[in-house]
């Protein structure tokens, strides 16, 4: 059985082809693998935040069960700092301001396009 070398052409082209997918499909692995190993680099470094914070906070509810002896002194900065960390994990982020070119739009539609309001 023979092929006509047109055959040939369209069988090489498709080997080709393949080939290239092959090695495109081998660059996508290697991308998705450099991406999860940042991924878990990055939760590696926010557990490790984590627990600073919680060491920190811990240090300063000690300094803070302390009896002051002036006004101003540590035991009062770190009853502020323990106040400060408290409100900012109850209180969500405002939302960002309004341009005053998109607020005519948001208040023809009622309410912002972003689903903050």
């Amino acid at each position: 059985m023979s092929l006509d070398v047109e055959a040939l052409k369209r069988l090489n082209a498709a080997v080709f082809t393949a080939v290239e997918e092959r090695e495109e499909l081998r660059r996508q692995v290697r991308v998705a693998r450099q991406t999860l190993a940042d991924f878990a680099a990055i939760d590696r470094e926010r557990i490790a935040l984590q627990r600073r914070v919680r060491r920190l906070e811990a240090a300063l509810r000690q300094i803070a069960a302390c009896q002051p002896n002036a006004p101003g002194d540590v035991v009062h900065v770190a009853r502020a700092a323990l106040v400060a960390t408290t409100e900012s994990r109850e209180t969500p982020p405002a939302p960002p301001p309004l341009d005053p070119q998109e607020a005519w739009p948001l208040y023809r539609e009622g309410g912002r396009s972003d689903g903050l309001g």
